[in-house]
């Protein structure tokens, strides 16, 4: 079966805690901001993704130490348009047949039910190489549970006419609150299958570049560059499966933002 029009309720905050021995410089068109918050699906959680970044580098010599969370709540239920999977069947344990069709036959791609909340805590280390050279380097620590925005989220919902029992809510009514899940099944056999929370496991580090190629002007937008490795461990036994890929990912994208009076975009 494939996934179609899943809904990804993604609700997430930052707290964070920093350390620095100056302060960021700023320009024209650069300052605060912008939150940096990775997509926190719980099934991409092994991969590296970019997130979005300041255009300015920290001075040469300068470095900068930061500890932060990000929580988020994931649920998808792909067997809730024809009720196969609810709070009954996940309570007897859910088997590979219960992501099958109505006529018994398992189908091709990928069927999920997914009910978590994702911590995810980092690590990270800013220094300055040069004044327009900055390297990063990030450890992530994970945690998969119930945790306790359900309610919330439902409450949200309902008050906006949305109904927790069908498309637009997800499904949530037919799932107990507060509650892990974690269901991936792929041509009719599971790839993982799991109702263990799991605390603080060490997901694998990352480091990076970002090159201040220029800081613009009144016309032209401030230039950066940030390349992005991520380095593999091939420890994937048990819950590492889950918050480690065994291999290695790299990106790369280009940072542009511009002043506006007391606007940055």
């Amino acid at each position: 079966m494939k996934i179609k029009g899943l809904l990804k309720l993604l609700s997430a905050f930052i707290i964070s805690i920093a350390w620095n021995n100056s302060a960021q410089a700023g320009s024209i068109n650069s300052g605060l901001g912008p939150l940096e918050i990775r997509p926190q699906f719980i099934v991409s959680q092994p991969f590296l993704a970019m997130t979005p970044e300041n255009s300015s580098t920290l001075k040469g010599g300068e470095s900068k130490l930061s500890v932060g969370i990000e929580i988020a709540n994931t649920f998808v239920n792909t067997q809730g348009p024809t009720e196969q999977i609810t709070k009954k069947e996940v309570a007897r344990g859910l088997t590979k047949e219960d992501f099958y069709d109505k006529n018994g036959d398992a189908g091709k791609g990928y069927s999920l039910y997914l009910d978590a909340e994702t911590k995810r805590k980092n690590l990270k280390y800013n220094y300055g190489i040069s004044d327009s050279l900055e390297f990063k380097l990030e450890i992530p620590f994970l945690s998969f549970d119930g945790g306790f925005m359900d309610s919330s989220i439902e409450s949200v919902h309902s008050l906006i006419g949305i109904s927790n029992f069908k498309q637009g809510g997800a499904y949530r009514a037919l799932s107990e609150r507060n509650k892990y899940d974690y269901y991936v099944v792929k041509d009719g056999e599971f790839v993982y299958a799991s109702n263990q929370i799991i605390y603080n496991v060490r997901g694998e580090p990352s480091m990076g570049l970002k090159w201040n190629l220029s800081e613009g002007g009144n016309v032209m937008p401030a230039v950066t560059l940030k390349l992005s490795y991520k380095f593999a461990n091939s420890d994937r036994s048990g819950e590492q499966k889950l918050v480690r890929s065994g291999g290695v990912d790299w990106g790369h994208y280009l940072i542009l933002s511009k002043g506006f009076d007391k606007w940055i975009v």
